[in-house]
């Protein structure tokens, strides 16, 4: 289904650096005008939350549980206050996130958006690719946890970086490097190819 048309806010973006950040905790990160994506797990500054997105994301019945069995289940009123450390979630959620952080992304470049730093890491962005080839992995267990993350807000994604060249031609095995793993998968959180064992990061 289509989209139906947004107002686009124009934002000054003479300068390539972060616009906000959100701190270190729910507290900081309420003080500082920052809303909590639960897809995500992330504290986000109010100029790279996506209304829409959010909205589409929390009208839906995801699930979040304290253990990897899914027996003690979090009521999502808790999830959505982002007062939580982490929670678990099944591996078809932890997919159904990486699309949305897609479409946040083309949305972001679409209508001339900043974005967060996690939405445009290309390391993420691998590692979801990466996961979505995994055909033989359970998508219904509670194999995937979210812990909370505080990111930051600007449209550094216009300006290269010579880093991602280097991570772009080294080797990646669908774990994340750089910005941070503060989602991994469970079972001890290990994937298993030819011997080889990598962590899932959402």
């Amino acid at each position: 289904m289509m989209l139906g048309f947004i107002a686009v806010q124009q934002h000054d973006h003479t300068g390539i650096s972060s616009i906000t950040l959100c701190g270190n905790t729910p507290e900081e990160a309420r003080k500082r005008g920052c809303r909590f994506e639960s897809h995500n797990f992330a504290w986000t500054p109010p100029e790279c939350y996506d209304e829409e997105l959010n909205q589409k994301w929390d009208s839906k019945s995801w699930g979040y549980s304290r253990d990897p069995e899914g027996n003690d289940l979090i009521p999502s009123s808790e999830v959505l206050q982002g007062d939580l450390e982490w929670a678990y979630v099944t591996l078809n959620q932890h997919m159904s996130h990486c699309v949305l952080v897609w479409q946040k992304y083309q949305r972001a470049v679409m209508f001339g958006r900043p974005a967060d730093n996690w939405t445009t890491s290309f390391a993420h962005t691998h590692h979801c690719g990466h996961l979505m080839v995994q055909w033989d992995l359970n998508h219904s267990e509670y194999n995937s946890i979210l812990y909370t993350k505080y990111v930051s807000c600007g449209y550094e994604w216009k300006r290269p970086d010579p880093r991602m060249q280097q991570l772009m031609t080294g080797p990646m095995d669908g774990g994340l490097t750089g910005d941070g793993g503060n989602h991994a998968d469970i079972h001890g959180a290990r994937e298993i190819e030819e011997g080889h064992e990598s962590e899932h990061h959402l």
